[in-house]
């Protein structure tokens, strides 16, 4: 019993150890993900047989590791193309175990979490300050720039910000002061930054925080709604989801200006791909993992050419090795197989939450989660696979009910 105790909590502090490494690079890579569940799958495998669960999320990390083999042969066996069988398995095993039924997060585990993320959020608004001390831009810090140190870009590095929806009950427990410093601290940091999608975000958990969705709070929700509409109006007006709504418009005109189009044509180009049959069977089963670099090229050139525009100062050459978002990019890995099995994935959750009285939290969260999957490319981080096991989310929101 002692031994399962020590699991459980040794598991939770890797976790938790994930989430906060999770923006950060060594390197130029997420190794530190790898070694975290290697070490996990160690101590597992000296005390638990080896089981996995008959269940939607666990067929997707089964296709995800079958892919990971066939993206390692289809590059000539790259070695480095082997790390994703490898962070595929050890992730199955640690979702497997936090499925269990008797598996349950410590009672202090929200409060922890909190903790994390707001650590988290100062040291890099502390760099961030300290860069521009220094003379260097706080962006300067991001990859592709001489100054770049340890972060991913900003939207990567603050994707687990989301995370603060899943401890707010305990955030509405503790003093309307330390509510307030805890939101200032966020919204600094993202406008500091300049986070579109994380501001989005941040002002939804401003929402949930601050007004529970009944009558006697109308009146106070109704004096919020057209600061909110005000903002994201315009937000969204001076911001490059605009431009994406002016490409799918007038994709001719949009080829004026690589920004006005670079986020829209891989989605375009990977969703295509997926529905053109004549590509078959690598429509529907991808072409392996972490390829989309050396593929997606071909189908942003594709697309814009089916409808009827000429890239004129672009070559098929300077698409050999680009990187994308998590959407194209688990599109053209994975194929149509991905959206099916994610769409069912979440209806599932959808579904499941309204059994409880967290319905609009698990939306937000969930919502949140799709939309981080259009802005930037989190496939290699762990906590983003582990997100969508509609188990461990309800365990992680303190629902702990027996998996259907």
């Amino acid at each position: 019993m002692t031994s399962t105790i020590n699991l459980k909590i040794f598991t939770e502090n890797l976790l938790l150890l994930s989430i906060f490494l999770s923006g950060f690079l060594f390197l130029g890579y997420t190794l530190h993900h790898d070694i975290i569940f290697l070490t996990f799958t160690i101590g597992f495998l000296s005390k638990k047989r080896f089981f996995i669960k008959k269940n939607i999320f666990n067929l997707l990390i089964l296709i995800l590791i079958i892919n990971s083999i066939r993206g390692f042969i289809n590059f000539d066996f790259d070695l480095l193309k082997i790390r994703w069988v490898i962070f595929f398995s050890t992730t199955l095993l640690f979702a497997n175990y936090i499925s269990q039924t008797s598996f349950s997060f410590s009672k202090n585990f929200h409060k922890k979490l909190v903790y994390i993320l707001v650590f988290k959020n100062v040291i890099y608004l502390g760099f961030g300050i300290g860069a521009e001390i220094l003379g260097i831009g706080r962006y300067e810090l991001q990859p592709g720039h001489e100054s770049s140190f340890i972060f991913g870009t900003t939207a990567y590095f603050l994707f687990t910000n989301i995370l603060f929806i899943i401890p707010l009950n305990y955030l509405k427990g503790i003093k309307f002061k330390k509510q307030i410093l805890l939101l200032v601290l966020i919204l600094t940091n993202v406008i500091y930054y300049d986070s579109r999608v994380s501001l989005i975000i941040t002002l939804l958990f401003a929402v949930l925080l601050f007004f529970e969705f009944k009558l006697k709070k109308l009146i106070q929700l109704l004096f919020l709604v057209p600061v909110l509409v005000f903002v994201l109006g315009t937000f969204l007006a001076s911001s490059d989801f605009w431009k994406i709504y002016n490409t799918v418009n007038s994709p001719q005109e949009s080829t004026t200006s690589v920004n006005d189009f670079d986020r829209f044509s891989h989605i375009a180009g990977a969703t295509n791909f997926t529905f053109n049959f004549d590509d078959f069977p690598y429509n529907f089963i991808g072409y392996g993992t972490r390829t989309s670099s050396f593929t997606i090229g071909k189908e942003i050139t594709n697309y814009f050419n089916s409808v009827g525009v000429n890239l004129k100062f672009f070559k098929e050459s300077d698409y050999l090795n680009i990187g994308t978002n998590s959407y194209s990019g688990f599109l053209m890995d994975n194929g149509l197989i991905f959206p099916i099995i994610i769409f069912l994935i979440i209806y599932k959750i959808i579904r499941r939450s309204f059994r409880y009285n967290i319905t609009s939290q698990v939306l937000v969260f969930t919502g949140s989660l799709v939309l981080y999957l259009f802005v930037i490319d989190l496939r290699d981080l762990p906590i983003l696979y582990l997100l969508f096991s509609s188990t461990i989310l309800f365990k992680l929101f303190k629902i702990n009910n027996e998996v259907h």
